[in-house]
């Protein structure tokens, strides 16, 4: 049984803002490969310095 289509999910991080726009996205095929907190941080500090 299962599925037919073999398709693996791709674990992905997004930072959306209040009007609902993507404003930072990362995607890696590689479940290994995490992406580093102090990236995500300073493009959400970048993202949302405004508000």
């Amino acid at each position: 049984m299962g599925e037919s289509h073999h398709i693996l999910p791709v674990p992905s991080v997004f930072l959306i803002d209040k009007l609902e726009k993507i404003v930072f996205a990362y995607s890696n095929p590689d479940y290994k490969v995490r992406l580093n907190g102090d990236v995500l941080m300073k493009a959400a500090q970048k993202a949302f310095q405004s508000e």
